[in-house]
């Protein structure tokens, strides 16, 4: 059977301020990238990186079978720092999973490779778009409509509210990946075209329109094109199917928190020990 292909992407811009309140992302993420890079090597894995300079400055030691510099280019507004992604993506083969940075696929078996090949696409869980998608959701349906954009409003479909996890993400469908693309790229275009938006994206620093344009749209755009979903965790009991394929996504702030952190060291420790001592060296001169 083929080797599973991941990649990561880094795009720096998003890291450099201040989110959730927390300064310098970018060396706190070094932690839970080796640890993901560690895993995908331990289990056989393919793993290539999609940065820019600075990502590879700050990156580019761990273990990756391919730096690409595919994400220097990028102009866009650091709000959605989901871009990356999408770049990354569209560089990609079909076949390849974008995970995240804070994603640990812990077991060779952790996504079963018969299924996945049987499918259109990958993704993390499906989730319900709650409070965290409001705002982000009223925001993209005034723009849309301001644009006179009905059929892509139609295609989005507020009304369901429903979204997909994209802690991991690959396509086997090379429609539905353009579709996906195309689509998100258009409703960027949109969003920062329309004065009220940016109105909001300028006094709402904490505003998140990737929640929208990347997760609540790939659910939008796969359940139009009729796509055969590889959906990997049971959202009805996430935590106890993740522990039980091996699977660990370590969302949001939480990751920053010093406990966490600890936590990632430990285990990279055990994971790597080589690249252990390659980041305590590397943190004496930070």
């Amino acid at each position: 059977m083929k080797k599973l292909r991941l990649c990561h992407s880094m795009w720096t811009l998003p890291a450099t301020g201040t989110r959730w309140g927390i300064s310098n992302q970018l060396n706190a993420n070094i932690w839970l990238y080796a640890n993901s890079v560690a895993y995908a090597k331990k289990n056989g894995f393919e793993i290539a990186l999609h940065t820019d300079t600075q990502g590879k400055e700050i990156l580019g030691f761990l273990p990756y079978d391919e730096i690409h510099l595919t994400l220097n280019n990028i102009t866009a507004h650091k709000n959605f720092w989901a871009i990356g992604k999408i770049f990354a993506q569209e560089a990609e083969p079909l076949g390849s999973i974008h995970i995240d940075g804070d994603v640990f696929i812990k077991r060779p078996d952790t996504i079963d490779m018969k299924l996945y090949a049987k499918t259109d696409l990958i993704v993390q869980n499906t989730e319900r778009a709650g409070f965290i998608y409001r705002g982000n959701l009223d925001h993209v349906k005034h723009a849309l409509l301001h644009a006179r954009k009905h059929d892509l409003y139609e295609m989005v479909n507020f009304d369901r509210g429903t979204a997909y996890c994209c802690g991991i993400a690959g396509f086997n469908s090379r429609e539905l990946k353009d579709a996906y693309i195309a689509g998100y790229r258009e409703l960027y275009n949109i969003l920062m075209s329309d004065p009220d938006f940016l109105t909001a994206l300028k006094n709402g620093t904490e505003m998140c329109p990737d929640l929208v344009l990347e997760q609540y749209w790939l659910e939008s755009v796969a359940r139009l094109q009729r796509a055969n979903p590889y959906i990997l965790i049971d959202a009805t009991k996430i935590y106890e199917h993740a522990e039980k394929i091996g699977f660990v996504h370590v969302i949001g702030h939480v990751k920053y928190e010093e406990e966490n952190r600890r936590k990632a060291k430990e285990n990279l420790k055990l994971l790597d020990k080589k690249l252990y001592n390659q980041l305590m060296e590397r943190e004496k001169y930070a």
